[in-house]
């Protein structure tokens, strides 16, 4: 009987404290809302209620964080909280709601160097989580202290991949330069997110991560495509610094790490460096052949200029299409410097590939003025795409093409409908030297002709002035020479739509005036 009257009393006392605590629960809620619809207006008293109540009242408050409207006092509340409040402020940067994210990450930078040691040590917690979002807070917060660097430098040999990874990106964040030989020794991580954090990290320090360059050199020879890019960034960041040693690596006899030595000395770009790499010239040509190097050498290769174009011709021949396609690309970034390599350009419009005759293509009107003559030739052809390629080519050129006006006016006539439109474009490309040959064009009896010339005219827009009158005439049909013209009625159609994208208060005028006579209709 004792032992059933005892166990009456504890259940009591259980219920009891459950009861005060959901009242007491209640009691905050019901401070919490208050504060919530205080539209912004102080309320001193409660404020001094919830910081009181501290950690208890926490819950309350980071849910009330994700109102959009809610009033800046709950934030005020949660930095007056402090220190306390910090390992529950961490633990809700879990949210995925951006909002709650940015105002607790404000609050923990408010709460400023009382939250550094709370989340200190959260690097260290149990949960893989929690270590992570204290370290990526500490990097959003970016108070550089010894205390901060040392538990980041700490987390880079943490059991957990995803939090080295996150130390080291929170490292580059913050530049500490204190970090570099352990960042040195994450380059050897199994994680290749690791590796490719770490070389990242190296390269935002700049210049002050100098005794990094050889270790990031071993890791152009990286597994992973990922980490060998991002070591070539960060050797690029290193920038001079790492130039002798780079020249160095030249001569090295294996082929990828020398590739991608010249790779970084391209894209830094020094005389020093560029020299260097123009005495490897023909080793140079052979790595355009390796896929472990071409996807970089290709981007930086042009810096040589001229004297690889005789090299890049020959290889504008080789069996591999990916090869092909690369040495167009790059004779068109070296642009009019690459003229010697324009009959083979031009022949590469035959290529069986697209994507090598597209960018053929691309490569001639980068090259510019030099390449018109044989474009202009090459419209003379019999074959319809090399005609369509050697338009386009021209058009790119644009005004320095002002020789081709002549051959791209009778493309108008083509028979390939490819060409006709081409033309079309190449015309408006070269801009207002076309137009006065294009207005004594309008009097060509081929009426699809006139249509072309007309809507060429619109598209060159307001600099098309000149040929206002006699497109009025083609709308208005005043004119015994364009009567005949004006008989088709799509004629005045086009003339319509010509005159307002040319747009001067004349055309405009005429456009309202056509537009009310149709509606009276």
């Amino acid at each position: 009987m004792r032992v059933l009257s005892f166990i009456l009393l504890v259940c009591c006392f259980i219920l009891f404290v459950i009861g005060c605590q959901t009242e007491k629960e209640r009691y905050i809620q019901s401070l919490v809302q208050q504060i919530k619809y205080a539209h912004n207006e102080s309320v001193p008293e409660i404020e001094t209620e919830l910081v009181e109540l501290g950690i208890e009242s926490l819950p309350h408050l980071i849910k009330a964080l994700e109102i959009k409207k809610v009033s800046h006092q709950i934030e005020t509340i949660l930095v007056k909280i402090g220190n306390n409040a910090v390992p529950q402020l961490i633990l809700a940067l879990q949210s995925r709601n951006p909002l709650v994210q940015r105002r607790i990450v404000r609050i923990l930078y408010n709460i400023g160097g009382n939250a550094h040691p709370a989340l200190i040590q959260l690097t260290t917690d149990k949960d893989r989580n929690v270590r992570c979002h204290a370290i990526w807070t500490l990097g959003k917060i970016q108070q550089k202290t010894n205390n901060v660097s040392q538990a980041l430098i700490k987390s880079l040999d943490d059991e957990d991949a995803n939090v080295r990874c996150s130390a080291a990106l929170v490292l580059a964040r913050l530049g500490t330069s204190r970090c570099v030989s352990d960042l040195i020794e994450k380059l050897d991580d199994e994680d290749n997110r690791v590796r490719s954090n770490a070389s990242y990290a190296l390269g935002s320090l700049g210049s002050r991560a100098t005794e990094a360059i050889v270790p990031l050199l071993k890791l152009l020879r990286d597994e992973d495509p990922v980490v060998r890019l991002s070591g070539l960034k960060a050797l690029e960041k290193v920038g001079n610094y790492a130039v002798p040693t780079l020249i160095k690596e030249l001569s090295n006899e294996d082929l990828i790490v020398s590739g991608l030595a010249a790779s970084i000395l391209l894209g830094i770009g020094s005389p020093e460096a560029i020299s260097s790499v123009k005495q490897m010239l023909p080793s140079l040509i052979l790595m355009l052949k390796m896929p472990e190097i071409r996807p970089n050498l290709e981007k930086v290769i042009h810096k040589l200029g001229q004297e690889i174009v005789p090299h890049l011709i020959v290889l504008l021949k080789d069996p591999s299409s990916e090869i092909r396609l690369s040495v167009a690309k790059i004779m068109g970034d070296i642009g009019r410097e690459a003229r010697e390599g324009i009959p083979a350009l031009v022949h590469s419009f035959k290529d069986p590939k697209w994507e090598v005759r597209s960018e053929a293509e691309k490569a001639l009107g980068k090259i510019g003025k030099e390449a018109v003559p044989t474009l202009i030739y090459q419209l003379e052809n019999s074959d319809q795409d090399t005609k369509i390629l050697a338009v386009k080519s021209l058009g790119r050129i644009g005004r320095d093409a002002s020789s081709a006006i002549a051959p791209l006016i009778k493309g108008l006539q083509d028979s390939s409908s490819g060409v006709r439109w081409q033309s079309s474009t190449a015309l408006r490309k070269i801009g207002k030297d076309v137009i006065p040959d294009l207005i004594q064009e309008l009097k060509n009896p081929n009426l699809e002709v006139c249509h072309s010339v007309i809507r060429t005219l619109g598209q060159i827009g307001s600099d098309a002035e000149i040929a206002v009158p006699i497109l009025i005439q083609l709308v208005q049909n005043d004119d015994e020479s364009t009567r005949r013209l004006s008989s088709a009625l799509a004629t005045s159609s086009i003339a319509i739509e010509a005159l307002e994208q040319i747009g001067t208060r004349q055309a405009l005028d005429v456009v309202a005036k056509y537009d009310k006579k149709q509606r009276l209709r």
